[in-house]
């Protein structure tokens, strides 16, 4: 059979599986693969409506549209609209795994001159407090000005820990971040929108603005997640001490909230928070056979994703497997395809996976052990090596991984020689 080893990039809502996913650029200004806004606009700002349309310097502050892009390894964010030059905050927060915040609280990072430790409560039940649903893990802020030359700084910390970090500094439509350790963000702005909402407290709509505040965050930096990421977002004053009435999603018309510590997202009508669709999953169990009852199992494996005729590999992923066995891989997109695992001293094993409505469950795969030397077969050389360890402490030849090479493994051996592994 011709396998042709053709990598192609698991994205979202990747359709055409002969071409590779763009990503977009992240430059402050939308790019067509982020697709309609999840969250547009509905309050006028009380921060300041910018008229300047510099690429730099604006001299007021609104949230107008969010776009979200997600693929296996990155999340991107365009949030629109203008961030006033006199070190206004864009605070973003993520709740991407289980635990987390409702109400920032106790020990907080002290990146950015404490910003979270700012918000955070006193003791005395203060602290900002997000919607029902939303408990805070992480958090990413950006902020900009100067003395004659403009530059944004880019912040990040884990809530509830000591974990923060000053990502660096760039200047307007320049992603990449200088001066400090490289986590893997990238972040930038176009501040040049005049259009978006006006100025006041009544209803407003941000629909038509697409240059604002860009993110490229490392889902590795946020906990890995496959499943949805919930994203709450607003802008905050220059100490992280007045928090303004543009959040995305909008209040529904109002003020600004003012001191963070006394804000409830709550007690405003909706959700102020958005969520990010999971990635497709495939998931099973993988049965290493011919262990020893005491041995440990292997925690990771290679998986390959191959298309339906198990001719083209569409994606290689290295996982974590539990101690029962069970996996997660993500999806290509929903369709059909053929999940491919060759490792260690077990055969390669293909079983077939459909993915429906974003998820396939139940891919279970059985492997069968004795491939000393891992050439995908079992026969006479894995024999020579079996015999050449014998009594010894392994690791080469200790099929069972029980400590040594023995009878055990010569029964295993025995017992599945001449058994060919799938193409």
């Amino acid at each position: 059979m011709t396998f042709t080893r053709t990598l192609i990039a698991s994205g979202l809502a990747s359709a055409a599986l002969s071409v590779a996913q763009a990503q977009p650029v992240v430059d402050g200004s939308y790019d067509g693969i982020y697709g309609p806004a999840v969250a547009v606009q509905d309050t006028e700002t009380e921060f300041g409506d910018s008229n300047l349309g510099l690429l730099d310097w604006a001299n007021g502050s609104e949230l107008d549209q969010i776009f979200v892009y997600r693929d296996a390894t990155h999340l991107y964010l365009l949030i629109t609209g203008n961030l006033e030059s006199n070190y206004n905050k864009l605070e973003i927060f993520i709740d991407s795994k289980r635990g987390g915040q409702n109400r920032l609280d106790g020990i907080q990072p002290d990146t950015d001159y404490g910003a979270l430790i700012r918000m955070a409560g006193t003791g005395s039940g203060d602290g900002l407090t997000f919607d029902a649903g939303f408990e805070a893990d992480y958090w990413f802020s950006c902020t900009g000005g100067g003395e004659g030359t403009y530059a944004l700084y880019a912040n990040y910390g884990e809530i509830g820990t000591t974990n923060g970090q000053y990502l660096g500094t760039t200047s307007a439509t320049i992603g990449t971040l200088t001066g400090s350790n490289d986590l893997g963000c990238m972040a930038t702005i176009n501040n040049s929108n005049i259009l978006g909402v006006g100025p006041g407290t009544a209803l407003g709509s941000g629909a038509g603005v697409f240059t604002g505040v860009e993110w490229k965050i490392p889902l590795s930096l946020i906990g890995n997640p496959i499943g949805g990421i919930k994203i709450c977002t607003f802008i905050n004053g220059g100490g992280h001490d007045w928090v303004s009435n543009q959040s995305l999603p909008g209040i529904g018309g109002g003020g600004n909230f003012g001191e963070p510590r006394l804000m409830n997202y709550a007690n405003v009508p909706g959700l102020q928070y958005l969520v990010v669709p999971g990635l497709p999953t495939i998931e099973g169990d993988v049965t290493f056979s011919g262990l020893d009852e005491f041995a440990i199992p292997p925690s990771s494996a290679t998986f390959e994703i191959r298309d339906a005729t198990n001719t083209t590999l569409l994606d290689t992923q290295t996982v974590a497997v539990s101690p029962s066995g069970a996996y997660t891989l993500v999806a290509p997109g929903n369709g059909q395809y053929v999940v491919s695992l060759k490792t260690g001293t077990w055969l390669r094993k293909n079983v077939p996976a459909t993915v429906m409505n974003g998820s396939a469950t139940g891919v279970d795969l059985v492997l069968v052990n004795g491939d000393i030397d891992e050439d995908n077969e079992i026969a006479i050389g894995d024999y020579a090596l079996l015999s050449q360890n014998f009594g010894s402490g392994g690791p080469t030849g200790d099929l069972n991984l029980d400590g040594s090479v023995d009878i055990g493994d010569f029964a295993i051996l025995s017992a599945n020689f001449g058994i060919l592994g799938d193409d």
